[in-house]
């Protein structure tokens, strides 16, 4: 959660819609929260390097 946090550079007032997006989906593809944070906190600086966003981002890891 603080990895994805800080490397999207969002407020800690965000940090609910982040469990949320990974919670939906979570709950609509086969993976789970603890990978979507997991590859969130190894991917998440090069993507946003990248100039991709942080909901592109969850989708190639849901996918992945």
């Amino acid at each position: 959660m603080t990895a994805s946090l800080v490397q999207w550079k969002k407020d800690a007032s965000e940090a609910m819609g982040i469990i949320d997006s990974w919670n939906n989906i979570s709950n609509n593809f086969a993976t789970t929260t603890e990978k979507l944070a997991k590859g969130q906190s190894r991917a998440g600086a090069t993507a946003r390097a990248m100039g991709l966003e942080y909901d592109q981002l969850n989708a190639i890891i849901g996918t992945v």
